[in-house]
């Protein structure tokens, strides 16, 4: 993978995290069997989350949303917040 597509991947994850927090809220308003159900699916999609982002930082550490690339993740997250 080349830069520019890891720089795209990272975007699609950072837009991802406003749904991804509104499916975390929702999961508040669910009690017993069906919180239990759809918690697994959400957080089944937090770990795709989580899975697409290391591959990112371990082929390209610059852009580690945790580390040097922090401010344009930043960036990234503001430009598609809701």
């Amino acid at each position: 993978m080349d830069r520019s597509t890891a720089e795209q991947f990272l975007e699609a994850a950072a837009w991802m995290e406003g749904p991804l927090g509104l499916m975390d809220s929702a999961l508040s308003k669910l009690e017993g069997a069906e919180k239990e159900k759809y918690q697994a699916r959400v957080a089944s999609l937090f770990q795709s989350q989580f899975e697409l982002l290391m591959g990112i930082i371990n082929a390209f550490p610059e852009l580690d949303p945790d580390g040097k690339g922090a401010e344009t993740y930043k960036a990234l997250k503001k430009k598609h917040a809701q």
